[in-house]
């Protein structure tokens, strides 16, 4: 019996053809061709304001909203947590959840706070009080999140970003692979969107403090902001304090009204105010206290904000 090829036809097409964004739509003689993301540019982070904390956390999420930082801590040399904090660094802790998860991302969507756990196989949700109103299923590994204002995204260490519907986060609406011009990238952890593009911290011990921009459309690294820099050239209180392979960077929040990142990292002293601008680091000027110096430029002693720190002390 002849049997028309037409089924295997489609069947075989519909192997090759992967529903992920960023990845080739073009493909010869069964290969895949990936277009090639162009170098990202260079990003400085300039320092409007340090604030010390009042209690530090492990950050594993933050974001603005209403005049404060919410934030989601991880249970490593303390509890998991979901706090708030006011802009003079005051900690108010929403909910505790001691050790018995670990918390992640957190992102806050039409009212409610969305706070991943690691490997725990649960997400929350609260509201802006900081009220837990449910405990649901999650399926993936939890590290960031964030929203469009409409689909939660979520990272989960790989190169992946999901999109979930808020009302059932298993529900995935498509898959974005990250990409530089050198390959996939991974480790992408704390994220935060801004003005149509995703801010990603990138958690690498080998390369850490480094902020990625991507576009949700290709997936592909458009931008990227090194902070060592900024790390190297705190006082010498917080450096020490921050002294410990695992406290990088990791916090990215946005405040819509003044155009301002705030940035932090896990279990810092400070939370650090300031814009991101296109373009090389600046080059610290001859005989410059480096002590005060940041990645972005020179901390006058009118921009430190919170806790008033001294100048010219470490």
């Amino acid at each position: 019996m002849r049997r028309s090829i037409f089924p295997l036809l489609i069947s075989v097409l519909a192997f090759l053809w992967e529903p992920t964004s960023g990845l080739a739509s073009d493909r010869v003689s069964g290969l895949v061709r990936t277009p090639a993301c162009d170098p990202p540019q260079t990003l400085r982070f300039e320092v409007e304001t340090m604030t010390e904390r009042g209690t530090t956390g492990f950050t594993q999420g933050l974001e603005f909203k209403g005049g404060y930082l919410y934030e989601s801590t991880g249970s490593y040399k303390g509890s998991t947590k979901l706090n708030r904090i006011e802009m003079n660094g005051a900690v108010a802790p929403l909910k505790d959840h001691g050790r018995d998860v670990f918390g992640e991302g957190l992102t806050i969507l039409n009212g409610k706070v969305y706070q991943l756990t690691w490997k725990d196989g649960k997400a929350f949700i609260y509201d802006e009080k900081g009220r837990l109103e449910t405990t649901v299923p999650y399926g993936f590994e939890g590290w960031g999140l964030s929203n469009d204002g409409e689909s939660l995204i979520s990272s989960d260490g790989s190169d992946k970003l999901r999109f979930h519907d808020p009302r059932n986060l298993g529900a995935v609406s498509r898959t974005l692979r990250v990409r530089d011009d050198k390959g996939p990238l991974s480790k992408l952890n704390e994220l935060e969107y801004v003005k149509g593009r995703i801010y990603a911290n990138v958690y690498r011990q080998e390369d850490p403090n480094q902020i990625v921009r991507i576009d949700p459309k290709t997936g592909c690294v458009e931008a990227k902001a090194d902070l060592n820099a900024l790390i190297q050239q705190l006082p010498k209180k917080y450096r020490l304090a921050i002294n410990d392979p695992n406290s990088v960077l990791n916090g990215i929040a946005y405040d819509e009204a003044t155009n301002s990142f705030y940035i932090t990292g896990k279990n810092w002293p400070i939370i650090i105010k300031g814009k991101m601008r296109a373009g090389p680091l600046r080059p610290l000027p001859a005989g410059g206290d480096s002590g005060r110096a940041t990645g972005g430029g020179f901390i006058s002693p009118d921009s430190l904000g919170g806790r008033n720190i001294p100048e010219g002390r470490d």
